[in-house]
């Protein structure tokens, strides 16, 4: 399991940086407003380390451990598959990160309000992909996750975060963001949703057949 476990860490941080130097890059290609600031970035890595620590790294042993075939002795830890999987996890979050970056840039709205959205997006679609990678398409794992004390800290860590930046002034001018309404705080939570049905999903296929 400390080998499954070990993957599963290794392709979430591939893939949720493609996001972050996506987001960082693409603006400036396409003659944009920066979207990301170094503390955008470093807020970020402070939820990606303690998710690999806490969760990846320890993950108890699913119900259907033993019905996986063991690996051959000579097969890589990580195969050219398991990065073009991540890669794309990735460029799933980024591409719906995106889409609401152009979105709301091309409205009447600040371009602080482009940035808030697209940047929330980024922390929701973090969540998103930190739990459909846990439970790899399979929903008895989610009572493994679901009950540790870890997992709870990290969605309140992010909670708390999400409503702070948006509703303090000082906060708020710090990360270059802007007050949002409770309804515009749905769009990043019907995104992340978007992109935990898709990975997850596509990780339920993957397992499927790599037991056919």
């Amino acid at each position: 399991m400390i080998y499954a476990n070990i993957r599963k860490a290794l392709n979430y941080i591939i893939a949720i940086h493609v996001p972050i130097a996506g987001l960082s890059i693409l603006p400036l290609i396409f003659n944009k407003p920066l979207l990301l600031f170094p503390i955008h970035i470093v807020i970020m890595e402070l939820i990606i380390d303690p998710a690999c620590s806490l969760l990846f790294e320890r993950q108890q042993d699913l119900e259907d451990v033993m019905t996986n075939p063991p690996r051959a002795v000579n097969s890589r830890m990580f195969k050219g598959w398991d990065i073009l999987r991540s890669i794309l996890q990735g460029g799933l979050i980024m591409m719906v990160a995106m889409s609401v970056y152009y979105i709301q840039s091309d409205s009447e709205d600040s371009e602080n309000k482009a940035r808030t959205l697209t940047y929330l997006m980024l922390v929701w679609g973090n969540i998103a992909l930190i739990f459909a990678d846990l439970g790899m398409g399979n929903a008895q794992s989610i009572k493994f996750y679901i009950k540790r004390k870890s997992t709870w800290f990290i969605l309140l860590g992010a909670t708390v975060f999400s409503v702070a930046i948006t509703q303090f002034q000082f906060l708020r001018q710090i990360f270059h963001f802007t007050h949002l309404t409770s309804v515009e705080f749905m769009i990043p939570l019907l995104g992340s949703t978007f992109i935990f049905l898709i990975v997850s999903i596509w990780n339920r296929i993957a397992t499927n057949r790599a037991r056919i």
